[in-house]
């Protein structure tokens, strides 16, 4: 990715396929690139995905999570089919980023299964 990208980033979401050890080692090349194009503060989660597949697991659990351990990233198992634990890995994201300074107008706070609220349309005449 063009560094523009990296740029000011705070967090970034590295995706692999548990039933894909080239996946796996994919991935540890694109931490790689974040750890030496991001900023040296951005968080960095390791999501393995498709667990809904256990039984074509190549990438073990312990594995993974070693990796993530030795390397400072965020780690959580998911299933974007069923969506296990796919909401669960944004909130933790969210939950590591630094804190906005009071007088910084940017950014959103985050409620988990807060309402959204109701939209209201004008109609003319």
């Amino acid at each position: 990715l063009a560094p523009m990208y990296y740029r000011g980033c705070q967090a970034a979401v590295v995706v692999y396929d548990i039933t894909s050890f080239e996946s796996f080692n994919r991935a540890h090349a694109w931490i790689d690139e974040l750890r030496t194009k991001a900023p040296p503060e951005v968080i960095i989660a390791l999501l393995g995905n498709k667990i809904d597949l256990e039984t074509s697991r190549q990438v073990s659990y312990d594995v993974a999570a070693n990796y993530a351990a030795e390397n400072n990233l965020l780690f959580i198992e998911t299933s974007a089919k069923t969506p296990t634990n796919v909401q669960e890995a944004f909130i933790l994201i969210a939950q590591k980023m630094p804190a906005l300074n009071a007088n910084d107008k940017q950014g959103v706070n985050i409620t988990p299964n807060e309402p959204r609220p109701e939209e209201t349309t004008t109609k003319c005449c």
